[in-house]
């Protein structure tokens, strides 16, 4: 076995396993804190996810897109929008990255109507 594909077998088990950490992150945030209805989780996976997505949407001004990942884009990026937007009700609260006072992204009625 070579130096090179021991260092390539490296890089995508580093690749895997931070691909398994965020997953649990994302999971972790989804069941406990975004459930019970903290604003900082809503917030969290919406700059998390807008970061993410427009990093891998840069690519594109670089030529860089191979098949699958556009696939993957395309399939992932709905799913993310029409995913943080019933929770869009949280986005009326303080934003903790904010430094100022309240940030207001929609006005969605809480009592149902």
């Amino acid at each position: 076995m070579s130096v090179d594909s021991v260092n390539r077998s490296g890089n995508r088990d580093g690749i895997h396993a931070e691909l398994v950490a965020m997953a649990v992150m994302y999971l972790w945030l989804a069941v406990f804190p975004l459930k019970a209805g903290a604003a900082w989780a809503w917030w969290a996976l919406l700059v998390s996810g807008v970061v993410g997505f427009g990093r891998f949407l840069t690519y594109l001004g670089y030529g860089y897109v191979d098949t699958w990942h556009g696939s993957a884009t395309l399939v992932l990026l709905p799913c993310f929008v029409v995913g943080a937007s019933p929770d869009a009700r949280h986005a009326t609260s303080r934003c903790p990255f904010s430094r100022g006072g309240n940030i207001t992204v929609a006005e969605i009625p809480t009592d149902g109507g």
